[in-house]
């Protein structure tokens, strides 16, 4: 997560929550950290409109994990159908480990004593 000063202070205003996207498939999680934190460090939203950003990190896996359903590619970044049908436990539910990091990021905000909506962009 990416936090301007000048959001310091501020009220009512909403985070900006941008998956990551590496851009090609890989297990190494290191790489996916370093594309969410080049991200999040230079998105284009904090720079212009002063908004926390936050960029989860969600794995794009060389390995495909195992699917309810067969077919085609679950592409985490988008929580496509097939990436809510996994059953392998690491990736299950990705969909709610992300309202999980929304509501972290959104307190680790007010303890900073800025106030953002809960609708988030």
């Amino acid at each position: 997560m990416y936090i301007p000063s000048k959001a310091v202070g501020s009220s009512d205003i909403n985070m900006i929550v941008e998956p990551n996207n590496t851009g090609t498939p890989t297990d190494d999680m290191d790489l996916h950290r370093e594309s969410a934190r080049d991200l999040a460090n230079y998105h284009w939203a904090h720079q212009r409109l002063q908004k926390p950003v936050l960029v989860p990190v969600f794995p794009k896996p060389k390995t495909q994990p195992e699917v309810v359903e067969q077919g085609g590619w679950a592409y985490m970044h988008a929580l496509c159908r097939q990436t809510l049908k996994i059953t392998e436990e690491k990736y299950k539910r990705i969909d709610l480990q992300l309202i999980n990091m929304i509501e972290h990021a959104q307190n680790v905000l007010k303890d900073r004593d800025i106030k953002v909506e809960e609708e988030v962009l």
